[in-house]
């Protein structure tokens, strides 16, 4: 064999690589370290440009596409297999340009999905975007419905009819935002559980139809939607979490009563219902089981219940709410709403109810009611209406507080405050016209153990008491003798006393009127 002007080299292996040489094909010393550096320098080059291809795909199907410009479709056609055949591509933002669209069938959301459509919402359909929906709308594929999917935007969308029209199953934030439902069935929308969802000026309107839930959240048994009664639920609990909802309206026409409108779920935490209008009803405006650290302000309910079925209770915590916060949340403002309970609470810890109007006449109405439980521990400030409590026990009665608050029936035999933990019970606002009482009192009192109350001090017109058994500091005119009953120690001040006969002092007789003597 003729010889050869180069060498055979081998890796570590044992495998034969080619060698590095001059012009001559004499073999060059390091030549495959050099070789090494340049296949590094382009596996570089490749792998950047890889990533700007990946880039500039994912911008390209991230930049708003119009459903129409996919497909050329008459009225009666159905749109949904094009938003799935655009989705199925890869594309995340897909504008539907205002005009009538049919959804024969169901369009299936996917992971940081956007559909806007356009001119906003309204009760009104003219120059929107209307979809026209025969089952659901919007859903995730049935094989992914119990992932945990993410990040689902729809904007500017009137949706028409339909069943169940949007479920998003357990997402995590979803944005619905200026979009209105109009004659659906069953539910608006669905979520089972998740976190990080905002709906803002969302609309719920039937003029003809029935609906179950407007929002239905979480609790499998308050929905007749099958495929959440038998849904899976994780070992969290249901949990919706970070939810905000605001400037939503549920309507209904003059003869429809909806079963549920803004709530059916079991937990709700860390969430903020504000501004919400909710008119016509049959079971509750809101029903939970568990709320923890929510804020709900600026709500108006009207035309909820009727005369021969009114609602069993409108505002409903089941169980308990802990760190809340229910402003303005007034049932009995529009005052007509059919209601044998407008506000529920079955118990609460850290509750503040401030600036709220439920009324009823505590026998077969009722205007705020709280549950027989341990540690309820609840504030109203300046509230109004009617008040209800189960509770017997004085040391769970003591942890329910009224600051400001005025009732024209309450089960307790007066107004409660309860200002810095004492218990003052102020009857000098408690008639029916809102007339001050001639007889009204005063009084703080304190815990004594064994389930008993003392009273530590009160104020009447003329008088003053100090302790549970204590002595008076009573205002007249004249001699007392005779006249002022109190106990040994006590004190009367003449206010039309002179030199030695303003001050007097009770030094014997008992309880009785007599043993004043003078100073």
């Amino acid at each position: 064999m003729a010889n050869r002007n180069y060498i055979i080299l081998e890796d570590k292996d044992g495998k034969e690589v080619l060698p590095v040489t001059d012009g001559n094909g004499v073999f060059v010393e390091g030549g495959t370290k050099k070789l090494e550096s340049k296949l590094t320098e382009i596996d570089s080059k490749t792998t950047e440009l890889s990533e700007q291809l990946d880039n500039m795909e994912n911008w390209i199907k991230n930049e708003p596409v119009k459903l129409t410009d996919y497909a050329s479709k008459k009225n009666g056609d159905d749109w949904a297999p094009v938003v799935n055949y655009l989705t199925e591509q890869g594309y995340r933002n897909i504008v539907i340009p205002s005009g009538n669209y049919k959804f024969l069938t169901i369009a299936y959301l996917v992971d940081g999905l956007k559909i806007k459509g356009q001119f906003g919402a309204g009760f009104s359909s003219t120059g929107k975007t209307v979809i026209e929906v025969s089952t659901t709308a919007f859903t995730f594929s049935k094989n992914t419905v119990l992932s945990q999917h993410q990040e689902i935007t729809i904007e500017d969308i009137v949706f028409k009819g339909g069943t169940s029209v949007i479920d998003f199953a357990l997402c995590h934030i979803v944005n619905l935002k200026n979009v209105t439902f109009i004659d659906f069935t069953d539910n608006g929308v669905i979520l089972t559980r998740g976190e990080r969802h905002n709906f803002e000026n969302v609309n719920f309107w039937s003029q003809s139809k029935s609906f179950n839930i407007a929002f239905a959240f979480a609790d499998k048994t308050l929905s007749t939607h099958t495929e959440i009664q038998n849904m899976n639920f994780g070992v969290d609990g249901e949990w919706i979490d970070r939810l905000t909802i605001k400037n939503c309206t549920t309507m209904n026409g003059a003869k429809t009563r909806y079963n549920y409108t803004l709530w059916g779920g079991n937990k709700l935490s860390h969430s903020t219902i504000h501004n919400f209008y909710c008119h016509g009803g049959l079971v509750s405006a809101m029903r939970v089981k568990t709320m923890q650290q929510c804020d709900l302000f600026n709500w108006v309910m009207d035309g909820w219940g009727t005369s021969e079925k009114p609602c069993e209770n409108l505002i409903d915590i089941q169980n308990q709410a802990f760190d809340c916060n229910f402003t303005s949340i007034s049932p009995h403002f529009a005052g007509n709403n059919k209601c044998i309970t407008q506000f529920h609470i079955g118990g609460g810890q850290g509750i503040t109810v401030q600036s709220c109007y439920a009324s009823g006449d505590n026998i077969t109405t009722y205007g705020f009611k709280l549950d027989n439980k341990v540690g309820q521990n609840i504030t109203f400030i300046g509230c109004r209406g009617a008040f209800y409590t189960e509770g017997t026990n004085e040391l769970i009665k003591n942890q329910i507080n009224h600051i400001g608050c005025s009732y024209t029936v309450s089960n307790t035999g007066s107004t409660i405050f309860n200002p810095f933990g004492l218990n003052e019970i102020h009857n000098l606002m408690n008639d029916t016209n809102g007339a001050t009482k001639s007889t009204g009192v005063v009084k703080y009192i304190y815990s004594r153990g064994g389930g008993n109350m003392g009273t530590m001090l009160e104020f009447g017109e003329n008088i003053i008491k100090l302790g549970h058994s204590g002595v008076y500091i009573t205002i007249g005119n004249g001699n007392p003798n005779n006249v002022v009953a109190a106990p040994l120690g006590s004190l009367y001040l003449n206010k039309d006393g002179g030199d030695g006969t303003t001050l007097y002092i009770k030094e014997s007789g008992g309880g009785g009127n007599t043993g004043w003597v003078v100073k």
